[in-house]
């Protein structure tokens, strides 16, 4: 086990010597759009404690950080955990995540399983599955009227296992063009390239197959394998605790549909099963809803705020990546619960390669 925690700001170049200077980073020869501040690792799972030092140095920094008018969200504290065993664990309670909505700052967690050295793309996987490309599409998605060597275009990958893989790609001036617009822009599955050239695309798929990359820059639009159909799937849960049996069942009180109700003696759980399509997607804010308003019924039947906690377990199949709003921690913090996020590897990964 081993965890990497740092607090990250995007300065935009123009602000970033000033904005390392005020965390304490030492800069790097040529200014970049981010600084990463407070940097710590140990060989230990993820803890609130060392989350709370970094939201420590932001909120000491905050009114410098504040005057030089930083983006909305340009502050996040990054929790980065290589584990061995069978799952990685990160819970914050609700002082913690209070914090995150006061103070506005993200939180992004990157898990896998392996030794810490590196991200797992660079470890031997269990299984590969030799390929050929049948074809290679390339379509225009924004190119400016002005300057046409500025374009994103969308691309379309067949194999010849049946698979489709999908992912966007953008000239260097494409991207020149976003950074005078703003300090920074996101769009995934993004691929940088020299020029918009069949010959060079397919080129960059057969390089990738050649390297067992492909999985990290496309994404699956079909698989036909059912075990892959979903790289991330999310159980989320909401335990409650008791003294004793609840005279009622909860399926009533919460107005649960096709959610799973486990009900013991002294603990009662709501659990849900999802595929995301889309990382960063959560069931949190239905969690929040579900239990909204129907605090005083929870605790006629002798079940308080605190509680009452969150879980979110993630399968993965190469590397977890987690994105939570400030809003939405703060949203947690507030109604006094504890938030536990689990992250767990699944086996079988197919990784394809040059056939």
């Amino acid at each position: 086990m081993k965890t990497r925690y740092w607090l990250e700001a995007w300065s935009g170049e123009s602000r970033y010597r000033q904005v390392c200077n005020l965390l304490g980073s030492k800069p790097a020869a040529q200014a970049r759009a981010a600084v990463e501040a407070g940097h710590f690792s140990e060989a230990l799972e993820p803890g609130a404690h060392r989350i709370n030092e970094l939201l420590d140095l932001a909120e000491h920094k905050r009114e410098r950080l504040d005057r030089l008018d930083l983006p909305s969200g340009a502050l996040s504290v990054w929790v980065e955990c290589a584990y061995s065993d069978a799952h990685c664990t990160l819970n914050l309670d609700a002082a913690t995540l209070q914090r995150f909505g006061e103070l506005g700052i993200r939180l992004c967690v990157t898990a896998w399983r392996g030794s810490g050295d590196g991200l797992p793309c660079s470890e031997e996987l269990p299984e590969t599955r030799p390929v050929q490309v049948v074809k290679v599409q390339m379509q225009a998605a924004d190119q400016d009227p002005v300057l046409p060597e500025a374009a994103l275009a969308d691309l379309r990958v067949w194999l010849d296992d049946g698979s489709i893989w999908g992912a966007s790609a953008a000239t260097p001036l494409y991207s020149a063009r976003m950074f005078r617009k703003a300090p920074f822009f996101f769009h995934p599955h993004l691929i940088l390239i020299a020029r918009m050239e069949q010959q060079l695309a397919e080129r960059m798929v057969v390089d990738l197959l050649a390297s067992r990359r492909l999985e990290e820059a496309f994404y699956p639009v079909y698989l036909p394998d059912t075990r892959e159909q979903h790289e991330l799937v999310l159980t989320s849960e909401l335990s409650f605790l008791h003294e004793d049996y609840l005279p009622i069942s909860l399926r009533e009180t919460l107005g649960l549909r096709d959610e799973q109700l486990i009900q013991g003696r002294h603990l009662t759980r709501v659990r849900e099963t999802h595929a995301l399509s889309n990382p960063f997607d959560t069931r949190i804010p239905h969690l929040l809803n579900m239990l909204r308003g129907r605090y005083p019924q929870l605790a006629a039947l002798g079940v308080q705020r605190q509680d009452i906690s969150i879980a979110c377990t993630y399968q993965h199949q190469l590397t977890c990546r987690l994105d939570y709003t400030p809003e939405l921690l703060g949203a947690v913090g507030n109604s006094g619960h504890f938030l536990s996020l689990v992250s767990r590897q699944v086996p079988e990964l197919i990784v394809r390669t040059s056939a």
